[in-house]
């Protein structure tokens, strides 16, 4: 084994620790990290599959805790996104997908650092996410 087959395993296991602790971020570490030794395209390719079965893992583990009634409306409309960029990979240039990929890499990072905060104080602020914060608080004890 060399050192790019050693490496793409180190990668591999710290983004399905990643995805176990907290159910993203497993595939941006490893989009990030893995075309150090892979073509993106290949990558990206491999990171599909290989999320398919961590996630698969993680929800078998939590099934029971699963909201089913939330899911449903979210999976009818991931799907349509997911055809969406399965178009834009196949289409797009090995170049301007680096370029998207990067771009979205840092957009997450930036949302995922500062951006749920700012936007979670400023719609209570104006009192539109308090009555939202109110009934999920009133609602609390049907998710435990």
């Amino acid at each position: 084994m060399g050192i790019a087959e050693a490496a793409l395993l180190v990668i591999w296991c710290i983004s399905g620790f990643i995805s176990g602790v907290c159910s993203l971020g497993g595939a941006i570490f490893a989009v990030s990290a893995a075309p150090f030794f892979l073509p993106l395209r290949e990558v990206i390719l491999v990171s599909c599959i290989l999320n398919f079965f961590i996630d698969a893992g993680v929800a078998l583990m939590h099934l029971r805790s699963c909201l089913w009634k939330s899911l449903l409306p979210m999976l009818a409309t991931a799907l349509p996104g997911s055809v969406a960029g399965i178009y834009i990979f196949r289409v797009l240039p090995e170049f301007w997908l680096r370029i998207l990929v990067g771009t979205l890499l840092i957009v997450f990072s930036l949302w995922t650092a500062f951006g749920r905060e700012y936007f979670r104080h400023r719609l209570i602020r104006k009192g539109v996410g308090r009555k939202a914060v109110h009934g999920l608080g009133g609602n609390a004890h049907h998710l435990a």
